[in-house]
């Protein structure tokens, strides 16, 4: 072991303590306030259903090739599910070509589908897939967040409905 390198390390993990840990504890304390009010219950919940979702799409893999020929099957079920769960064609779409392609099982797609829509709603790639932020109107009609909050008084006038 050489005593430059203790030194080095000694110092490094001293500057971490001091300086990054304090800026990153204030980043995750703001992160955590923001998605307080939008991860409810059933979030969670649909979490915890997309973790399995994705378990049983990759229990396949235990049988080598057995599992890939098994995985046309399970592509029009990823599909559907994820058309239900998510609501948006593009993302069921991947989630069918993911299970048709050979070796792709290891993508978690329903959990990432739920990371795009519940925690980075306003990316660009989010709203690329369809995943973006939206409320119900009423009469079960959506129409994009930001439409919804540049409405006056609650009412919705002149939107595209989705």
């Amino acid at each position: 072991i050489n005593l430059g390198t203790v030194a080095v390390n000694i110092v490094l993990n001293e500057l971490r303590r001091r300086y990054l840990n304090p800026i990153l504890f204030k980043a995750a304390s703001k992160v955590g306030q923001q998605l307080k009010p939008r991860l409810t219950v059933e979030s969670w919940l649909k979490l915890a259903a997309c973790v399995v979702l994705d378990a049983v799409g990759d229990v396949s893999e235990i049988f080598a090739f057995v599992g890939e020929a098994t995985d046309i099957l399970w592509a029009p079920a990823e599909f559907f599910l994820l058309k239900k769960l998510f609501g948006s064609n593009l993302v069921a779409g991947i989630g069918f070509l993911k299970e048709i392609l050979p070796f792709t099982d290891i993508i978690p797609m329903f959990t990432i589908s739920w990371l795009l829509q519940e925690v980075w709603p306003s990316t660009p790639l989010a709203e690329r897939l369809g995943l973006g932020l939206r409320r119900e109107v009423g009469e079960g009609e959506l129409v994009e967040e930001t439409e919804f909050l540049s409405s006056q008084n609650g009412t919705v006038t002149g939107l595209e409905r989705l």
